[in-house]
């Protein structure tokens, strides 16, 4: 955190689970604007154990995390679209999309009853048009887009 600050830095994401509170604490004091995030990554499980606990863990991290001045961002589902578990031929590829969908629909909505001043993100990975056909660009207020070129795919180009 004191290098990030000693750059010059002033955001932070925050990893996909939960932080030790002094994590926020020291945003608050430096000045550093955060995101937090809920850990949903790579794909979604089709179970509504698995929505419930979702959902809960929204609740429970704006609840905590509410009275952060430096906390901006409430994200979920990162790069849920990467890892598919279905081919796109599947016929049931569409069905998941949906449901990833309607997860994050309902993320959204506890967000906007909880706190209707921040903002909300989901960050993405990949095929663009994957996370547009499962709406997953039009319900945040913010889109993430998660860049590793060399890292997942492709490779860096020296100049």
């Amino acid at each position: 955190m004191r290098l990030l600050k000693d750059m010059g830095g002033n955001f932070l994401r925050v990893s996909h689970y939960p932080q030790d509170p002094t994590v926020l604490e020291y945003c608050d004091r430096n000045g550093i604007v955060a995101s937090v995030e809920i850990p949903i990554i790579n794909r979604i499980v089709e179970t509504d154990e698995f929505a419930e606990n979702c959902r809960t863990m929204m609740t429970e991290m704006i609840k905590q995390n509410f009275n952060h001045p430096s906390v901006l961002i409430w994200a979920y589902t990162n790069e849920v679209l990467l890892r598919l578990p279905y081919p796109i031929s599947d016929p049931y590829y569409s069905t998941n999309s949906s449901n990833v969908e309607k997860l994050a629909q309902s993320l959204e909505n506890i967000v906007r009853t909880l706190d209707k001043q921040r903002y909300t993100m989901i960050p993405n990975y990949g095929v663009v048009n994957r996370y547009y056909t499962a709406a997953l660009t039009q319900i945040p207020r913010i889109v993430g887009w998660n860049l590793y070129q060399g890292w997942y795919s492709g490779k860096i180009k020296e100049k």
